[in-house]
């Protein structure tokens, strides 16, 4: 689909070198390798500044940030794997994620896009006070059911993968793609950004 952004979850160091063939197309990358095979990665057509991993009160590196400007309107782009909730203890740490993501989106400096397997329906109460709190949007709203996972176990599929956004970012198409291979599908999605003349000053790309 020849995105602007791409974001990988899961994302090994042997998946990141393999992306590499697509680096003339998309030439900027940013890596937070985690723990394992709980790897993010981010490929861009458009310059990457400001990354940094993002915790969330959780696990390390649950996220990881990127800040750049497709056509001169700065945007942030986070790309998250939450916690699996397979025991009250990860569960809780989820829950703690998801809090500390709705902070985090409640302070954001620019137009946020927050993308990633959240390991959490929109249906929880965790998730539904973490729009909420964050003053978050999702991408799917009002456009039905998108069923993520698990791709091997037809019809049974949960949307646990979302793409969020902040005030500000306009929706223009949102979908779940094909079928690439995963035990997830991978989520499409046009958005469009404002161009707000007082951002330029907190976006410098150095």
């Amino acid at each position: 689909v020849r995105p602007d952004v791409a974001v990988f979850v899961e994302a090994t160091p042997e998946w990141r070198a393999a992306m590499a063939a697509l680096a003339d197309e998309w030439p900027h990358e940013a890596y937070a390798p985690g723990a394992g095979s709980n790897g993010i990665l981010i490929r861009s057509r458009h310059a990457l500044a400001r990354v940094a991993p993002v915790s969330l009160g959780g696990q390390p590196e649950a996220g990881l940030s990127a800040w750049l400007a497709p056509h001169g309107h700065p945007v942030e782009v986070l790309g998250l794997h939450l916690r699996w909730p397979m025991s009250p203890d990860s569960a809780a740490m989820r829950n703690r994620e998801l809090a500390g993501l709705a902070a985090y989106a409640a302070h954001a400096r620019v137009p946020l896009v927050v993308v990633g397997d959240f390991n959490s329906t929109r249906y929880t109460p965790p998730f539904a006070r973490m729009l909420r709190d964050g003053r978050l949007g999702d991408c799917a709203a009002g456009r039905g059911l998108h069923g993520t996972w698990p791709t091997r176990f037809p019809p049974g599929y949960i949307p646990i993968d979302h793409c969020l956004h902040t005030e500000g970012v306009w929706v223009d198409r949102f979908e779940v793609g094909p079928f690439v291979g995963s035990d997830h599908y991978p989520l499409l999605a046009t958005l469009r950004v404002p161009d707000s003349a007082g951002l330029a000053a907190v976006f410098p790309l150095d």
